[in-house]
């Protein structure tokens, strides 16, 4: 609101007009805002897949003010990009359904979307999974069947809510090459 950085907008002392007119809002309620095209929201409110999507162009985030970040997962989300065209990813089954299959040669492990395991598969163990960001996070453990031109077979794998692809197929044993998966599979 002033024109200096270093604070927020909620935090600032100063008793200007944002631009656009708008003045500082005072209440701590959650606020949604239409700018540019793009809802900008409280970390209390969700933005739906339709109204993030509106806001990326090109591999680039287009924020309100109009300047663009970088996506790093921008390679895995759509509109295909040339960085996703390479990555190793391939249809596959887990138990009966039809899943996207990503070989990731820097995991060290199996990682599948929670809701694809029941509730029978899981072993009742967790693991700590070491994400790229050197944070930790503790992950149930399910037994799955999976076929695919990587792997199949019975095994454990990470359960996730939430994955960018299905399921993830790391370096673990009897898995093959990103770059030579079965092609009779």
């Amino acid at each position: 609101m002033c024109g200096r950085q270093g604070h927020e907008a909620r935090n600032c002392r100063s008793n200007g007009v944002r631009p656009g007119g708008q003045g500082k809002i005072v209440n701590s309620a959650p606020q949604k805002q239409v700018s540019a095209g793009c809802i900008v929201q409280s970390p209390l409110l969700q933005a739906t897949k339709e109204e993030i999507q509106s806001c990326i162009q090109d591999d680039q985030l287009v924020l309100a003010c109009g300047k663009t970040v970088p996506l790093l997962s921008s390679v895995c989300v759509e509109p295909l990009s040339t960085a996703r065209a390479k990555m190793p990813v391939l249809k596959g089954r887990v138990g009966g359904k039809t899943v996207d299959v990503l070989r990731d040669p820097g995991c060290s492990g199996v990682v599948v979307k929670k809701e694809l395991a029941s509730e029978d598969q899981y072993t009742g163990e967790s693991s700590s999974m070491l994400l790229i960001d050197n944070t930790v996070r503790k992950v149930p453990i399910a037994k799955i069947s999976v076929d695919t031109p990587y792997f199949s077979g019975k095994i454990e794998a990470q359960c996730l809510r939430d994955t960018i692809y299905d399921l993830i197929i790391g370096n673990v044993p009897g898995a093959r090459p990103a770059e030579d998966p079965d092609p009779g599979w």
